[in-house]
């Protein structure tokens, strides 16, 4: 019987993975994808937000300005900040049990800025996908599907560990699907 820590088949897991998959002692898949953390281009697109926002602040606030048109820049720049800024920052912790799945993210490990779940028997499963390209070079999340939503996960992880833990999930959903054990580990 496995343990709450038990890591699973390691023969998969992708060489500086840094995403951690267990399963508990009642055959609950658990996925923790830490934050991406600091990078080049977090540095670059924090320095280019800020470089922004000293422009835009001042533009917004002068005198004959229309606040109707700097929405589309301070949307741009917002837009740049959570993806350079936040989203870097944001850990994944997804269960998924033989009845009910739990797909949380947090900032810092601290702050709760997403949760959801309900019944395993409605998750489809888990694909990679390119979520945009940046300089011609393509960017892959791994997308969980529920039905008609979707969350993504492992923003800025490599393709290899993104497949890898869509295999996993998709390979526990098929084994509780299909009446098979889930100590397959």
């Amino acid at each position: 019987m496995l343990s709450s820590s038990s890591v699973l088949d390691t023969s998969r897991r992708p060489r500086g993975a840094r995403t951690r998959i267990s399963s508990t002692d009642a055959g609950s898949l658990v996925i923790d994808v830490p934050a991406a953390g600091l990078s080049t281009s977090t540095l670059f697109g924090g320095a280019f937000t800020a470089a922004w926002f000293s422009a835009i602040v001042p533009a917004t606030f002068s005198a004959g300005a229309p606040l109707l048109f700097m929405a589309p820049f301070w949307l741009a720049g917002g837009l740049v900040a959570k993806q350079s800024l936040f989203d870097p920052a944001k850990a994944t912790s997804l269960t998924v049990g033989e009845f009910a799945w739990e797909v949380t993210q947090s900032v810092a490990g601290l702050v709760k800025v997403a949760s959801d779940g309900g019944p395993t028997s409605e998750l489809d499963g888990a694909s990679v996908d390119v979520s945009a390209f940046v300089n011609g070079v393509p960017v892959y999340v791994c997308r969980l599907v529920a039905g008609a939503d979707e969350w993504t996960i492992g923003e800025g992880l490599p393709e290899a560990e993104l497949q890898w833990i869509a295999l996993e999930v998709n390979a526990h959903l098929a084994a509780l699907k299909g009446g098979a054990a889930v100590e397959r580990w």
